[in-house]
């Protein structure tokens, strides 16, 4: 029987990286496992290349005093990590004000004064108008409905600023701004762009109190755009999105929809 000296073996494994760690002559290190566990260099779990020890994190908590990631890893996934916190942080907040719009809206609708509603329809009906507008050039929109302008507009002389006032506080939203062009007298307008003012008041109050004149057909596809851009803007707004990237887009079933709703908005408009 061949006999070994306990003081070979151990000369052996301090020699040998493989038998230094237990692995028996019975088991063939290949080139990568021979690089994992030099002592100068070590392999990280994550991206699969031997490095140098230098390249990783010092942690007691591991075999050889390093972290198993190197440092480009772990800045890699901080990063990741960190975006996805940021990102998780906008859509609780966008979720918020949303739910708060969609509260503060109904009641602010259901104490509306039928009278001033009546004046507001007439208003709508004579000087007022419902935009829709694209604001890129190329044929599809950007991602999240910021592609198409929507707002709600009424527009009169500079010396109404008064009642542009009164509308604002009336509907609590939108903005009052003066304007003039040349060869043309001051103007001044009203108007409400948010999307979620839009689909939470405007929409609402005018289901409500319908207008009369021809307008009420502008509206009826109007408001389709509306909720059609509001949609694809909700899309990206989703926690299981958060860590991708702007993967909400208009889909090529939404731009049939919105080509088709403004070509029937062209042609209500011309009659």
């Amino acid at each position: 029987m061949r006999t070994t000296n306990s003081n070979t073996i151990a000369v052996a494994r301090l020699g040998n990286p493989c038998l230094a760690h237990g692995v028996g002559s019975t088991e063939r290190a290949t080139a990568p496992s021979m690089a994992r566990w030099t002592m100068e260099t070590k392999q990280c779990s994550r991206c699969g290349q031997a490095k140098p020890l230098s390249a990783f994190n010092p942690s007691p908590r591991y075999r050889m005093g390093v972290h198993c990631w190197c440092r480009q890893c772990q800045a890699e996934y901080a990063k990741m990590f960190w975006r996805g916190k940021r990102r998780v942080a906008k859509l609780t907040c966008w979720h918020a004000r949303i739910t708060r719009a969609r509260d503060e809206g109904q009641k602010w609708l259901a104490g509306v004064d039928p009278q001033d509603a009546a004046y507001i329809c007439g208003l709508v009906d004579g000087e007022g108008s419902f935009v829709a507008y694209l604001t890129t050039q190329s044929a599809k929109p950007r991602a999240h409905g910021l592609g198409i302008g929507l707002c709600l507009r009424i527009g009169m002389r500079i010396d109404e600023m008064p009642l542009m006032k009164w509308l604002h506080q009336f509907w609590q939203c939108g903005s009052v701004h003066s304007s003039r062009r040349s060869n043309q007298c001051p103007m001044a307008a009203f108007q409400i762009s948010a999307k979620r003012d839009l689909v939470y008041r405007v929409i609402p109050f005018f289901r409500r109190f319908p207008l009369r004149a021809k307008k009420r057909q502008d509206f009826e596809v109007w408001q389709r755009m509306a909720r059609l851009a509001f949609a694809v803007g909700a899309r990206s707004r989703t926690f299981a999105n958060c860590l991708g990237a702007r993967n909400a887009r208009w889909t090529d079933h939404d731009l049939v929809e919105l080509h088709r709703l403004r070509a029937l908005l062209s042609r209500v408009r011309g009659l």
